[in-house]
């Protein structure tokens, strides 16, 4: 009976699964619609013309975005605590790499990809280690990452001014930001801990998945470990919010040296502009799958905004568009190469490969 129950409920499950795994191609077909529809809309020769001039220089974008990368993965060795600094830089780097490549072409946001950076990492260290080290990465990023999109907005509404829309757009930004830096505020001064206190009142309901509950424990000493970091490890804390800061700078360098190659007149208060007006795109669209389509556009709308052309803007999105595919197809090599790694370790401990009977 519980076998035949099995079977009728395979068909259902897989059907489900099955839609689940389009979604994100359907996203990313729909992304690069929209691109071919900005791209025939601005003109093929005023993105053309300016790519035409970036040449060999487009490796110093993919150098400047791997460094960002490599600096975010020197926080994931730090945010570890000595006795559990099993795991080098360069193994921190690849599983960066992995985690950024899931988040890329995955339907979840930035969850599923860093959950990979913590699985991978757990190969070596303890989870509750490996998850915190992940998570105390990810909120000092977006924490400034925030900043830096107000700090952008002001910046633009200063110089340059706006019409109404782009107004009521960035004042939007600005309550969220502010409302956020208020919810954490409160979770930290309160000392809450929602997502263990969501899996205690939700344990028993159906959609809280098995191993969940099962991980109660380490998920509550996860978030404890987050709280406590600040002031448990001050000197690891200040490393980690120097070391974003450096990526955030690098970042700004990117966009300065792509619009330079580019032949635009480019300032670095224009590029900062640039960055996190872009960072505020990638908040707002991150379900969307590498943010294809809402990244191009956005840099057009951006680029307009500070008085260059449309077609410059998307130039800009593509150019640094082709570094983000470079270091996405790195870290496709890695996720192969680990599951190859996985596969291997699976059939030596069986004794070897299962003959075929």
């Amino acid at each position: 009976m519980e076998q035949a129950s099995s079977l009728a409920r395979t068909p259902g499950t897989n059907a489900a699964n099955g839609k689940a795994a389009w979604l994100p191609l359907v996203a990313l077909f729909c992304g690069v619609a929209t691109v071919a529809f900005i791209v025939y809309f601005v003109g093929f020769d005023a993105i053309l013309q300016p790519l035409a001039r970036v040449g060999w220089g487009f490796f110093w974008i993919v150098t400047l975005n791997g460094a960002r990368h490599f600096l975010r993965a020197i926080n994931l060795v730090v945010a570890l605590p000595r006795r559990e600094r099993t795991f080098s830089v360069a193994e921190a780097f690849a599983a960066r790499l992995a985690g950024e490549t899931i988040n890329t072409v995955a339907f979840t946001g930035p969850v599923l990809g860093d959950a990979a950076k913590a699985a991978m990492m757990n190969r070596k260290v303890k989870l509750e280690h490996s998850a915190t080290a992940v998570i105390v990465d990810e909120i000092v990023y977006y924490i400034s990452s925030l900043v830096l999109i107000l700090a952008g907005a002001v910046a633009i509404l200063s110089a340059y001014g706006a019409g109404l829309a782009v107004r009521l757009m960035l004042a939007g930004l600005v309550v969220f930001s502010f409302g956020v830096f208020c919810g954490l505020w409160w979770v930290l001064r309160r000392e809450i801990k929602p997502i263990a206190w969501a899996i205690r009142k939700c344990r028993d309901r159906w959609f809280v998945p098995k191993y969940v509950r099962k991980r109660r424990d380490q998920i509550c000493e996860v978030e404890t470990n987050v709280m406590l970091f600040k002031d448990d490890r001050p000197r690891a804390f200040r490393i980690i919010v120097f070391l974003v800061i450096a990526a955030h700078f690098l970042s700004v360098v990117e966009a300065y040296v792509g619009m330079r190659l580019l032949g635009l007149d480019a300032t670095a208060f224009n590029a900062f502009i640039v960055e996190s007006l872009t960072k505020a795109l990638n908040f707002t669209f991150f379900l969307i799958p590498g943010t294809v389509g809402a990244y191009e556009g956005g840099n057009g709308v951006i680029l307009s905004l500070l008085g260059y052309t449309a077609g410059a803007g998307v130039a800009l999105a593509l150019v640094r568009r082709g570094a983000i595919l470079f270091w996405t197809f790195i870290g496709g090599l890695v996720l192969l190469w680990r599951g190859a790694e996985s596969t291997a370790e699976q059939i030596a401990e069986s004794g070897g490969p299962a003959e075929s009977e």
